[in-house]
């Protein structure tokens, strides 16, 4: 369970370097966000972390092809591993 803080903690630190261009207000709302999105869940996975990267990703100052062709393929990764985990290894409740 705490073997993946580091993870997080790496996060939130790129996530505030990356949205300190930003407007004071903007970087306000952002975490705001985040803190609302992330204290009421049960688990600290990455599908909540989703919508706050994305965001920021979207809000970033510089936008080059190669840092768009990259993220479409980690976003394309992860939904083609995510895809083929649901389909060849269902989940099946214990006793039927």
């Amino acid at each position: 369970k705490e073997a993946l803080a580091p993870v997080y903690i790496y996060a939130t630190w790129c996530c505030w370097c990356r949205n300190s261009a930003h407007s004071g207000l903007w970087v306000l709302i952002w975490w705001v966000a985040a803190v609302l999105t992330l204290v009421p869940a049960p688990l600290l996975e990455p599908r909540y972390w989703t919508t706050a990267v994305i965001m920021a990703h979207l809000h970033a100052p510089e936008h080059t092809w190669l840092s768009l062709v990259a993220t479409s393929s980690a976003f394309l990764l992860v939904n083609l591993v995510t895809l083929g985990i649901f389909v060849y290894r269902p989940f099946a409740w214990p006793g039927g």
